[in-house]
């Protein structure tokens, strides 16, 4: 009764997984049914040849390679059927030929990339609160603030108004909230799409619109009703 001399191995990329399973046969390398010649996306495919190219397709001549992989992206499930080649290639040479053999095609594939035969653990970041990422956080500028006080003294100063005097203190709060609203404004169209722009119609009363484009500090761009 005769054995057939197969070894089966595995590749691994965040949440894909490939096994691979190499046996006695003619040189076919088929990935989930289909010749390796005909994967996509196409872009991909090299990365399928490098483990076959690295080592020489003469390793390959006597041996077939069938692979399947699920879970993942499609460019996680490429790598995790790279890596499955690769090590399906070094388990059949180091159990049906010979040791030494099977360490020099470990020793070429770990030189040209160590991922074809160790499994990357590298993860993506979990996003936190209080940012856009995993790290990023977002940021507070008191610039603003430096920019409403200066613009108060220079306004009470162009207006003849005593900073200390009552008329000087109401102007001052005149204008801080009317650059409060500016800025408000100004978050607020900053976190528009610009195909959204067009359709985004600021609720507010045209007096107070009319005041803001009167101070011709910062220009607004109101869409038609």
């Amino acid at each position: 009764m005769s054995t057939v001399q197969a070894v089966q191995t595995f590749g691994k990329k965040k949440t894909a997984t490939a096994v691979a399973v190499a046996r006695q046969g003619k040189g076919l390398v088929r990935v989930n049914g289909q010749p390796i010649g005909l994967v996509r996306p196409e872009t991909l495919r090299y990365k399928l040849y490098e483990p076959i190219l690295v080592v020489g397709e003469e390793k390959l001549s006597d041996i077939d390679v069938r692979v399947r992989s699920r879970g993942g992206g499609h460019t996680s499930q490429v790598y995790a059927v790279r890596q499955a080649i690769a090590k399906a290639l070094v388990a059949y040479y180091a159990k049906y030929y010979d040791a030494a053999s099977a360490l020099e095609l470990k020793r070429e594939l770990v030189s040209y990339d160590r991922a074809l035969l160790i499994a990357d653990p590298r993860r993506a970041e979990p996003k936190k609160f209080g940012g856009r990422g995993a790290r990023a956080r977002r940021q507070k500028s008191w610039v603003h603030y430096y920019t409403i006080i200066t613009f108060m003294k220079a306004e009470c100063n162009h207006q003849q108004l005593p900073l200390n005097s009552l008329f000087g203190r109401l102007y001052i709060l005149y204008c801080q909230a009317l650059l409060d609203l500016q800025l408000y404004f100004l978050r607020i169209t900053s976190r528009i799409p610009p195909s959204g722009k067009k359709r985004f119609l600021v609720e507010i009363p045209w007096r107070i619109v009319n005041m803001i484009r009167d101070t011709s500090m910062i220009t607004f761009h109101f869409a038609d009703a």
